[in-house]
Parts: structure tokens; C-alpha cells; sequence
């Protein structure tokens, strides 16, 4: 019998990514800090990121972003 997937009304796609020890273990941190799922601090991350390359034209710097080390 298949699972029937949960209808929340929320347009998100559940995936895997594979990401650094380090780098995994600054997000989790940061978004234990700030209250939210590593899932959230992501999407705001990335929001910021697409916002960034639309005020300067794409452009985008390490050291003008928060990347956690």
C-alpha cells in the first residue's frame, strides 16, 4: 500500500543535500540561535543571495556574504 503524502497547502519539495561537516555544523548552530529549521535559515540564505545578484547585477563576492566558516 503507497503512503499518502501529507497535503499541507505549502508549495515545497522535500530533497537531500549533501553539504560539509563544517558548513553543516555552522548552519545548524545558526539556525538553533535564531529559532528556526536548518530548512528556513536556508531559504532566507538563498532569498538574501538572489536579492544581492539583482541589486548588483549578479555579482557576488565571498566576503559580502555571511558564509559560515
Amino acid at each position: 500500500m503507497k503512503k499518502q503524502a501529507k497535503k499541507t497547502g505549502k508549495k515545497t519539495v522535500r530533497t537531500t543535500i549533501v553539504l560539509p561537516k563544517e558548513i553543516h555544523q555552522a548552519l545548524r548552530i545558526e539556525a538553533i540561535k535564531k529559532g528556526i529549521s536548518m530548512s528556513e535559515l536556508l531559504v532566507q540564505k538563498l532569498e538574501e543571495l538572489e536579492k544581492y545578484k539583482q541589486k548588483f547585477g549578479g555579482i557576488v563576492s565571498a566576503e559580502d556574504l555571511e558564509i559560515p566558516r
